[in-house]
């Protein structure tokens, strides 16, 4: 229960971020959804539940501070995130960071192309990709690396356990 409200504390303060300050100073010429971006982590560590907590408080809170009509942000944003939920097990899982980015750019990108569909702006559109993606490489490499030792720990205890049956046979 705390973990949800905590969720949708932190949506509230992103989507005023996004649209008070990313609406005047875009970052790396783009103004991704961060809340986009965010999204896609909340699988990456294994927390799917509170993943779609995160995506319809943050939808919802953005589209009720931007300009764009009702819904227009909401809907998109969910869709993509389960569309993310249904494809993220069949990633490769050889690297990690790639597929961190890959997941943070299918929500960004299912969230945004409504937008550049209905107002026209593709070079906006690849603007907010290109900037997304370069925010969600930094962010990937920190969940990289703090999720590697944890992997890496459970893959080699369950190693030396088939190994120590073996053994004892």
């Amino acid at each position: 229960m705390i973990d949800r409200l905590l969720v949708l504390c932190l949506a509230y303060i992103l989507a005023l971020f996004q649209v008070g300050v990313l609406g005047n100073w875009p970052l790396f010429g783009g103004q991704p959804l961060l809340a986009a971006l965010l999204a896609g982590l909340f699988l990456v560590i294994d927390r799917p539940v509170d993943g779609i907590w995160w995506v319809v408080a943050s939808g919802y809170f953005l589209d009720l501070l931007s300009p764009s009509p009702a819904g227009f942000i909401l809907v998109p944003f969910i869709l993509g995130y389960f569309l993310l939920v249904v494809i993220f097990p069949r990633l490769p899982d050889a690297v990690p960071l790639l597929r961190t980015v890959l997941a943070a750019f299918i929500v960004l990108c299912c969230a945004e192309l409504p937008l550049a569909i209905w107002s026209g702006a593709w070079e906006q559109f690849a603007r907010d990709m290109i900037s997304g993606v370069m925010i969600a490489l930094p962010l990937a490499v920190t969940i990289d690396k703090s999720m590697q030792p944890f992997v890496r720990g459970l893959r080699i205890f369950q190693r030396q356990r088939k190994r120590r049956r073996g053994v004892g046979l």
